[in-house]
């Protein structure tokens, strides 16, 4: 269970990730309600984790 969970973890900060940039690259304002949702997103991951997903979508 506990790798279903990280996965599902993992896929959810992805897919904020993403809209974050796709919001950046428009030239868009980031809202803060977006900022806010990654930060409780990446809130119980481990750090090598959010380090992954982080490298896979500004990379």
């Amino acid at each position: 269970m506990a790798i279903e969970i990280r996965v599902a973890q993992k896929e959810k900060l992805y897919a904020l990730l993403r809209v974050k940039k796709g919001y950046q690259d428009a030239g868009l304002e980031v809202l803060a309600v977006l900022e806010e949702a990654i930060e409780y997103a990446k809130a119980p991951m481990e750090a090598e984790d959010i380090s992954h997903i982080e490298k896979q979508v500004y990379s």
